[in-house]
């Protein structure tokens, strides 16, 4: 299997919205996952700046921050994605699914390691995880990122 990485396109939307759907579906995401997500979406295709609420260390704050977004694709067909936000001097991985019938493609791993590798080192990275979400937690981990707070959701550093 090849996994590609590429920027989130317009017609991403619909593949997008249906890998949320399954991590609604499989209680990973509560059903409100759509509206912020579409909004992330369109942010990230836009590039225009947005104020958002962030919770870091256990305190949620205003900023202004700017989202990107990748798609990973095993054999040109889209099998996952991960929005982050850039603020200052930090990018968040904020949100990120593989579809559950392509897990152990390697898609996050990639998805991680583009955003690691397009920082080159710049900015201080986080992700946050559901506490019930453990292959991801594992995965972050496995890719350099330790927990910096053991709320949840769990924020893990790199």
């Amino acid at each position: 299997m090849t996994v590609t990485i590429r920027p989130l396109q317009e017609n991403d939307r619909a593949p997008v919205i249906a890998m949320l759907k399954e991590g609604v579906a499989l209680k990973h995401f509560l059903p409100t996952a759509y509206t912020q997500a579409n909004a992330l979406l369109g942010a990230a295709l836009s590039g225009v700046p947005f104020t958002m609420i962030k919770l870091r260390a256990g305190q949620t704050r205003p900023h202004q921050v700017t989202s990107r977004a990748w798609v990973a694709e095993v054999n040109s067909v889209p099998a996952a994605f991960a929005l982050s936000l850039v603020h200052a001097n930090e990018i968040e991985i904020h949100l990120a699914w593989t579809l559950k019938a392509l897990r152990r493609t390697g898609c996050m791993t990639a998805l991680i390691q583009h955003e690691i590798t397009l920082n080159n080192g710049q900015k201080r990275i986080y992700a946050r995880c559901y506490k019930k979400s453990t292959w991801a937690v594992s995965c972050f981990q496995k890719n350099g990122f330790t927990l910096a707070n053991t709320g949840d959701p769990v924020e893990l550093t790199l």
